[in-house]
Order: structure tokens, then sequence, then C-alpha cells
């Protein structure tokens, strides 16, 4: 009976086995099922979170282009503005240079010609005092 007994031991410790290992796979079905939703719900939420993302940096990026654009453009102006600016400042310092260099000459050509006037005078000047000292000292010899 020993036999038997054992046979009958053998059997219900192999039914007990595999209750167990049937308990343990149905476990681990479970928790694998409950990962994989989990894992599927949390790349769900990822791939919205990185479309959310994308869309604001493109947002964000289309916004600092239009940025950048505008003040780019208002650089340009201001820098146009400016060399409008400076070109009428070089004009007037242009013009006003001619005017001057104008008014030296004429300047220059009087004080030639009152030079000349002088000189003319100076010369004058001295043939009738030479002329007058010459008739003083012949009067004052005779």
């Amino acid at each position: 009976m020993s036999t038997v007994e054992e046979a009958v031991g053998d059997v219900e410790g192999l039914h007990s086995k595999i209750m167990r290992k049937k308990c343990v796979e149905s476990k681990n079905e479970k928790i694998t099922g409950t990962f994989q939703q989990n894992h599927h719900n949390q790349v769900d939420v990822m791939q919205e979170n990185l479309h959310a993302l994308q869309s604001t940096q493109q947002d964000f990026t289309r916004s600092l282009l239009s940025g950048i654009g505008g003040w780019t453009e208002t650089q340009s102006r201001g820098i146009y503005d400016m060399q409008v600016i400076v070109d009428g400042i070089q004009s007037s310092v242009h013009n006003w240079c001619v005017h001057q260099e104008s008014l030296l000459k004429e300047r220059l050509l009087l004080n030639q010609s009152t030079l000349k006037d002088m000189k003319t005078s100076s010369n004058s000047f001295q043939t009738e005092f030479s002329t007058s000292s010459d008739s003083l000292l012949a009067t004052s010899i005779v």
C-alpha cells in the first residue's frame, strides 16, 4: 500500500503543482495585460504631448520669425531714414563749402585788386613824393 499511497501522494502533489502553476500563469497574464494597457496609455499620452510640443514649437518659431522680420523691417526703415538725413547733411555741407570757396575767391580777388590799387597808389605817391622832394631840394638850393 505504500506504493499506492506514494503514487496518490505524487499525483496530488502534481495536481497541486499544476494548480499553483496555473495560478502563477493567471497572475502573470493579468499583470502582463495591465502592463500592456498602461504602456499603451502612456505611449498615447506621450504622443499627444509630443504633438502639442511640436505645435507649440512651430507657433513659437513662426511668431519669432514674424517678430524678427518686423524688427528687421523697422531697422531697415530706420537705416534708410538715417541715410536720407546723412545725405542731406552731406549735401548741405557741400553747398556750404562751395559757397565759402566762392566767398574766399571773391575776397581774394578783392584783396588782390586792393593790393594792386595800393601798389599803384604807392607808386604814384612815390613818384609824386620824388618829384616834390626834387622840387623842394632844387628850391632850397637856390
